[in-house]
């Protein structure tokens, strides 16, 4: 069993996710059947002689969430830690009948691997963005991706449709989508308990997509913070494409300042001791004075970089000792063991100031116990800038770790804080955690994945099921007078960088030959693309050729295109020298200049800095032609600005809806298509490429799916 950490990262009572909750706080349970899947489970079962003794983990998730998970009746699947193998039908069973557990068992070299390996020693220093001490290990990655595998398979054995899975924390970044692989209606939310690091960390390690795409396998995906949220999202777009109570101050002194962590090095306790050192060396008033009660517990001493960090923490308290200490006042007392709870206690309302300076924290529970613990409204904390509850307990004196000069100066700060201004910070952060405590926290993250489940399923049921393309093959053939209209890129072509090499293969032109072909059918291709290219690739064939999203139009039988629009290119010389600095700023992005419109292409620019780019152009042009008949499109990949007064639903609205047609069938991938979708009468069948919100009827995956269905068709 794992010792308690004060400090530990998972944080169950973090109130920031993925986005703020929205609704009532109001008590009680969510309707649904809980699943909790965590490392750990909130209970561990030994043998002591010939009884089974069950002792509650404390710390962590496990300890957060022990109340809760009885609350909701929830059943907790999670690795027992080391078992005999001769136990685990015993172990197992007693779980499961007195506290509804559920035990996965893990071979040691397999735990150690995926725990002690893979996730302390490779994830861990990574989320908390220290590279430096990340172990890149193809055999610790196995074995962390083995046990996902068995988790996954444990659950997916006891989902029940209806059945929330909530899954916990940095160790099972890949149990969402294999839960989703193997249960793909499952409703699974995500909660991590550590930071998440901007993208250049996590791209270090060689299997970063995987997590990635592990966790997109979950509903909702929760941080503690924004920032980590941000964090994510980028990776994501850039990724993917204690009887101290009892202890008095010490001799000749009146102030006690404390901090307690696990040995770590994100925890930044040698550059604590260092500002510690600073304050006595600017500030000998304080001298005899103020006492700072330094508690270290013990982990991973065996690591190589936990064992120097323990040496150059011992080096350091002892160097300050000797240089400032008296016979009748120790500096700072050192405390290297583990802290019971009655301790901890009583170090937290016995302290005047609680020194809370992380390098790296997802949020930090001292400075949330710290606060709650005070039965009487004093006490001073500081906190570091860079733990998640800095974000919430702001009246805190939030310092930079890494500046030496503002952390002594809080320090300061601390100790000749009237008792008033102490009062007043200590019950607006006592207050803003009453209301979002724990409780709180674990019923908002399930109403919220409760609501994107809903959203999730309306866009699911929009899905072009196997049924629904029989019924629509049905009316296809019965059909005597059918309209077919389909945009180009990316709805019957899929995208590429490079846009002149898109052209329509062999599978498309039979595909347009054959339906074209059919006098029952009158086929249309609605399109971004210039008059030009849908000339060179479509001009043979009896089709109705629609360009620049309406502007040009050849109609079927007809050999010349007509402009809906008078030409006037006088616009451009106004806004042509603003995009082509674009192209300049931005490499790998380019121009496209049409009869009636300036495109800036950028499918070949970094995804991020690429949408940056684009929101700006779209500001820029916006703001150019305010006065013109412009209009500015936001496409996929793509900004167009063009002539106002045409879209890609101007022609059917105008011409081809006055036919009486039997059958009319619309395709299209980005919002330029909406507007086709738009007109469309009631009994028309529209379909969506890709999974985004549509006015639609149904939406497929990729170009290859609307083949197939053009397919079913002809055969």
């Amino acid at each position: 069993m794992e010792p308690w950490d004060p400090q530990r990262d998972s944080g169950p009572r973090a109130n920031v996710l993925v986005r703020r909750l929205r609704g009532s706080a109001s008590a009680g349970p969510v309707d649904m059947n809980l699943i909790l899947v965590s490392n750990r489970l909130p209970v561990s079962v030994r043998r002591v002689g010939k009884e089974l003794e069950v002792r509650p983990n404390p710390g962590g998730v496990a300890a957060g969430l022990a109340s809760f998970y009885r609350e909701y009746g929830a059943r907790w699947f999670g690795w027992p830690g080391e078992v005999a193998p001769e136990e685990t039908g015993p172990i197992a069973a007693r779980l499961e009948s007195e506290f509804d557990c559920h035990p996965i068992f893990l071979p040691r070299q397999l735990a150690r691997a995926y725990y002690g390996g893979f996730s302390n020693g490779t994830l861990w220093p990574l989320l908390h963005s220290f590279s430096t001490y990340v172990r890149y290990s193809a055999s610790d990655w196995n074995a962390y991706r083995d046990v996902n595998e068995r988790f996954a398979d444990e659950i997916a054995r006891a989902v029940r449709p209806g059945d929330v899975v909530w899954i916990h924390d940095y160790q099972l970044m890949l149990l969402p989508r294999l839960i989703r692989e193997r249960k793909p209606d499952a409703r699974i939310g995500f909660f991590l308990h550590v930071p998440f690091p901007p993208y250049d960390v996590l791209r270090l390690l060689p299997w970063h997509r995987d997590l990635l795409q592990g966790l997109l396998g979950a509903d909702l995906v929760g941080f503690h913070t924004y920032d980590y949220m941000r964090a994510f999202l980028s990776g994501v777009r850039r990724g993917l494409g204690h009887a101290i109570g009892r202890m008095r101050k010490g001799p000749g002194s009146s102030k006690l300042v404390f901090s307690i962590s696990r040995l770590d090095y994100t925890k930044g306790i040698p550059q604590q001791v260092e500002a510690y050192g600073q304050f006595l060396a600017t500030h000998p008033e304080w001298r005899r004075k103020v006492t700072y009660l330094l508690a270290v517990v013990p982990s991973r001493e065996r690591v190589a970089e936990y064992a120097r960090l323990k040496r150059e923490i011992d080096e350091n308290v002892g160097r300050i000792n000797s240089r400032y200490g008296t016979m009748a006042w120790t500096p700072i007392r050192y405390l290297f063991r583990q802290l019971d709870f009655e301790e901890l206690l009583g170090l937290y309302r016995t302290s005047d100031v609680a020194f809370i300076v992380p390098l790296r924290d997802g949020m930090n529970l001292v400075a949330k116990e710290y606060v709650a613990s005070k039965q009487e409204p004093h006490g001073v904390l500081i906190l570091s800038e860079m733990a998640g509850a800095s974000k919430e307990l702001l009246e805190a004196l939030v310092v930079n770790p890494n500046d030496v000069d503002e952390v002594v100066a809080a320090i300061d700060r601390s100790l000749t804080m009237p008792p008033e201004e102490q009062a007043v910070r200590i019950r607006a952060m006592q207050d803003r955690l009453r209301r979002y405590d724990a409780r709180t926290w674990a019923k908002r993250f399930l109403e919220r994945l409760d609501d994107v489940v809903r959203l999730s399923q309306d866009v699911t049921v929009k899905g072009l099921t196997s049924a629904h393309r029989k019924k629509i093959e049905t009316r296809y053939r019965v059909a005597k007078r059918r309209l077919l209209m389909f945009d180009y890129d990316g709805t019957i072509v899929p995208f590429s960088v490079n846009r002149d090499a898109v052209t329509p293969d062999a599978r498309v032109m039979d595909l347009a030959k054959e339906l074209s072909s059919d006098p029952a059918n009158h086929v249309a291709l609605v399109s971004g693309r210039s008059r030009r290219d849908l000339e060179k690739w479509f001009g043979g064939l009896p089709m109705t050729l629609i360009g620049e999203h309406g502007a040009w139009i050849r109609d079927r039988g007809d050999l010349e295109w007509k402009a809906l629009l008078p030409l006037d290119a006088a616009w451009k010389d106004r806004v042509r020298p603003f995009i082509d600095r674009f192209v300049e700023r931005v490499p790998g992005s380019s121009t496209e200049e049409k009869d009636f419109s300036i495109a800036w292409h950028y499918r070949a620019v970094d995804p991020e800095s690429g949408a940056a780019a684009a929101k700006e152009l779209v500001d820029v042009l916006a703001s150019l032609t305010v006065n013109f008949d412009l209009q500015v499109l936001s496409g996929n990949k793509v900004v167009e600005i063009r002539r106002g007064g045409v879209n890609k639903g101007t022609y059917f609205a105008t011409h081809l809806a006055r036919e009486p047609w039997d059958f009319i069938l619309a395709a299209g991938d980005d919002w330029t298509d909406e507007a086709l979708f738009g007109v469309l009468p009631s009994d028309a069948i529209s379909i969506h490429i890709g999974f985004a919100p549509s006015a639609a009827g149904f939406n497929l995956e990729a170009p290859n799916d609307l083949l197939d269905v053009l397919e079913s068709f002809v055969r």
